[in-house]
């Protein structure tokens, strides 16, 4: 039964635990959620024995725009019903006299009320949702259409944590400034492009994407400057360039679909939180490599007589990886570790650091020699950190730099006179001359999505 009730002077109906609603097939269940102009509410389907997400209408009189909008929901939706990560919608209809719009029942809540409730997220989880949401904008885009209302609110989840994208309603709206339902974002979602006027597109949809990741990686919703936000944050390399990249002011930079964006996700690795055992215990591969030193030769962890007679050969070994990695799919750097996985550590390099031998020297050398060897520079593609292991009593410290492909061309390695171009083959970095070299520019570095 409805009940009526005046809140601020305008009254409204809403609708108690145990009514029907729908000529009887859904039983109303609890109310989730109330808002100026509607209601949601837990239900029952009686007829399919599910439980659903009801939105009704309870202002007076029920506005028609947003009627019209849940038909318009309806409409998307039969486009794009085969597409698991898009909330499903069940029904439409009116009862008696207020508009109602049954979807899909996803108790995990939306993505803003996890941020509000400081259910911070992990690298992976981040993934994860951005992934979601991406193959759901994939095939928003593939009928020809721009979401154009990408943002938290509209990342509901499951209760497996699963990720879907609701709002597709402004997917339909007229994208006119005086058409009835343009969707108004508020403005940090919204692609700089689009304050001279251009219509909501694609490119748009991956920028509010982008803006929405940083904010759960954040976990916070008052970011500042983006700039200074992405570098705040202790997000793994690969996911920071993502995010970099998806928040280019120039749309021509950022992913050029949302398949494109798909398969970068899907490249990164599953697990951004590695400890230093799994790092070393998957030993080296195509993403993964050890170097036992920087500058100063070992054996068996020992530093070796004249240790720092091959201080230029060792140096660029390191940069010769690096610069594999950034040309190929990224990877993993371990330094201070040996080809069997032994954990050396990096205290023999620090007393080859005349200027300051301590770890933050070495990380500075290290810096240096990337900044002055790479070519270009690749700062937003490379992180390098440093990581303590305690193996009999015995602190050592471990280098560890993670590298995300680099997209803008290829980076050279001067050697010299000379600059070399390296890719990583298996678990092995290899030189490219002549004709490998022209291949290697002409190929794409986009992974295929799945």
């Amino acid at each position: 039964m409805y009940h009526c009730r005046v809140a601020g002077g305008v009254q409204a109906e809403i609708i108690l635990a145990g009514s029907n609603i729908g000529g009887g097939r859904y039983q109303v269940e609890r109310i989730t959620e109330e808002h100026a102009e509607s209601t949601v509410l837990e239900a029952l389907d009686t007829k399919m024995g599910r439980s659903v997400t009801i939105d009704l209408l309870t202002s007076d009189p029920p506005p028609r725009h947003e009627a019209q909008r849940f038909e318009l929901e309806t409409a998307m939706h039969s486009r794009l019903d085969k597409c698991r990560e898009i909330a499903r919608v069940y029904d439409v209809g009116v009862d008696r006299g207020r508009p109602f719009l049954v979807r899909q029942y996803l108790p995990g809540g939306n993505a803003r009320m996890r941020l509000l409730s400081g259910n911070c997220q992990t690298p992976d989880e981040v993934r994860r949702v951005g992934l979601d949401i991406a193959r759901a904008l994939r095939a928003v885009h593939a009928e020809g259409y721009a979401h154009r209302d990408v943002r938290l609110e509209n990342f509901l989840f499951d209760e497996y944590g699963n990720a879907y994208l609701g709002g597709l309603a402004s997917s339909l709206e007229v994208a006119s400034a005086s058409g009835p339902f343009l969707t108004i974002l508020p403005s940090k979602y919204v692609a700089p492009e689009l304050s001279s006027g251009s219509i909501p597109n694609a490119q748009a949809d991956l920028y509010a994407l982008g803006f929405s990741l940083l904010e759960l990686a954040m976990g916070s919703s008052e970011l500042e400057e983006i700039p200074d936000a992405i570098a705040a944050t202790k997000m793994p390399i690969e996911l920071r360039y993502l995010i970099t990249q998806l928040l280019e002011r120039n749309p021509d930079k950022r992913p050029s679909s949302a398949s494109e964006l798909v398969a970068a996700l899907v490249a990164i690795p599953e697990s951004l939180n590695e400890s230093l055992d799994d790092l070393i215990s998957a030993g080296e591969n195509e993403h993964r490599e050890f170097k036992a030193s920087l500058i100063r030769s070992t054996r068996d962890g020992v530093p070796e007589d004249h240790a720092f007679d091959d201080r230029d050969d060792l140096e660029f070994a390191v940069l010769k990886s690096i610069a594999g990695f950034l040309n190929s799919r990224g990877g993993v750097l371990l330094i201070g570790v040996s080809d069997t996985g032994a954990v050396l550590g990096i205290e023999p390099d620090l007393s080859g650091l005349s200027k300051k031998p301590t770890v933050d020297g070495w990380l500075l050398h290290l810096s240096g020699l990337m900044r002055t060897r790479l070519d270009p520079y690749p700062a937003s593609s490379t992180s390098i950190d440093t990581i303590q292991f305690e193996d009999d009593d015995t602190l050592r410290t471990v280098g560890i730099v993670r590298v995300a492909t680099w997209c803008n061309g290829e980076v050279w390695l001067r050697d010299g006179n000379r600059s070399k171009l390296f890719v990583r083959s298996g678990a092995e970095t290899h030189e490219l001359t002549g004709t490998g070299i022209s291949a290697h520019i002409r190929r794409d570095k986009t992974p295929t999505a799945p």
